[in-house]
């Protein structure tokens, strides 16, 4: 059910909604969808939950209540006591972002319910902008999770709570260490500006343990204090994962991150042996060199199955020549690359020779179909130049092919 942020939908229309799922005991999914509507308060899933908890069969729930900015700790309470004896549930997706009332104790009920969940396979949590949470929310999920055995997919968004530093970490990378059948992992700590490297390595030492997982999404955009002895951790961690298909990581703005952490991931890559997608995001990260690159480029080289490789180093501006050098060495025999995206703007060091460079290994990639290429604000980039560089790649068989630059 969609119901759209001007539509005036009321707490009384919810119980109403609520009474009725009392009758269908064989509902196998819900969908419900209240995003923006300003008119709920924390009363609203009072006899929704009282409805869910009839309902056995029931296999996916997805509740959105994304920017209903006056609920509070009462509904996540209700849903915590509606879900937990829900053993047939598969899916659970929650989204309150931007619900800023709400703390860490309505995470503890939801907690609790979790813990019944003993066939749930994908859970999804988005509490980004919940500016009231703590690291105690860490922990509360922590304790939720642990036993659950079957959990194929986790996504947590805590993007842009303030108050997050990372303490909990500990007893929720122990949670994690659990999972035994977990194949994807997404968390987004985006603006959380107080969070340290201890919690960059208890996560590490987490994924170091998952030796399932397929696809790995961690974003740490903008967490200010991050140096880089946690994140040097994932290196080291990536090493057992045999089984990954998809990384991404995202440090763009952690300004004090040193290039070694880039370069101890970019050494343990080369083991990814199926990898089929590489995101690396560590633009306006100043301490960037090409050494952290070059590393990456002789990993590239040992990932036949790599189909699309985006790397962002935009205003890193100690990066020369020899960056896009050493990226095109490492991608000239990948027979199975289809996408390449780059970004380098705002970089003076960047001359017509690094281009040169990327383009003898963008040529000897057999399958390339798109190429995607952000120069902007390189001051030695000139029009003849990305001319060149452009009718350089024209024996490729390119669907597509974008070069930013002024």
């Amino acid at each position: 059910m969609y119901f759209p942020s001007k539509s005036n939908i009321t707490d009384e229309g919810l119980s109403y909604l609520g009474k009725g799922l009392k009758r269908l005991r064989d509902l196998e999914s819900i969908s419900l969808t209240c995003s923006g509507a300003q008119s709920l308060t924390g009363k609203c899933l009072n006899k929704i939950s009282k409805g869910l908890k009839r309902l056995r069969c029931l296999e996916s729930l997805n509740f959105d209540f994304g920017s209903c900015r006056n609920l509070t700790d009462e509904c996540l309470k209700d849903i915590g006591q509606g879900i937990k004896n829900l053993s047939s549930l598969k899916s659970l997706s929650l989204n309150f972002f931007g619900v800023r009332d709400l703390t860490h104790n309505c995470l503890k009920i939801i907690s609790q319910g979790l813990q019944g969940l003993r066939c749930l396979e994908s859970l999804d949590f988005n509490f980004g902008d919940c500016s009231n949470l703590t690291d105690e929310c860490l922990k509360d999920i922590g304790r939720g999770i642990k036993e659950l055995s079957t959990l194929k997919s986790i996504k947590l968004d805590f993007s842009d709570c303030q108050r997050l530093t990372g303490s909990g970490s500990n007893n929720f990378s122990e949670a994690l260490k659990g999972l035994g059948s977990l194949e994807s992992l997404d968390f987004n700590f985006r603006w959380c500006r107080e969070f340290r490297d201890e919690c960059l390595e208890d996560i590490s030492l987490a994924i170091k343990e998952l030796s399932t997982l397929k696809s790995i999404k961690l974003n740490f955009y903008d967490c200010y204090f991050l140096t880089g002895s946690g994140s040097s951790s994932f290196g080291e961690a990536l090493k057992g994962l045999g089984f990954l298909e998809s990384l991404d990581f995202d440090f763009r703005r952690c300004m004090y991150l040193s290039d070694e952490c880039l370069e101890d991931i970019g050494q343990e890559i080369k083991e990814l042996r199926i990898l089929k997608s590489i995101k690396l995001d560590f633009s306006e990260t100043i301490n960037m060199t090409d050494k952290c690159l070059c590393e990456i480029g002789q990993s590239l080289t040992k990932l036949s199955s790599l189909q699309s490789l985006n790397l962002q180093f935009e205003n890193c501006y100690n990066l020369t020549d020899e960056c896009l050098k050493d990226i095109g060495q490492g991608i000239k025999n990948l027979n199975s690359l289809q996408s390449v995206y780059l970004d380098f703007s705002r970089n003076p060091n960047l001359t017509c020779e690094g281009l040169n460079g990327l383009s003898e290994g963008l040529n000897g990639a057999a399958s390339l179909k798109r190429v995607y290429l952000n120069l902007y604000n390189c001051e030695n980039i000139k029009d003849q130049h990305v001319k060149d560089f452009r009718e350089s790649l024209s024996g490729l068989r390119l669907k597509n092919i974008h070069i930013g630059y002024d």
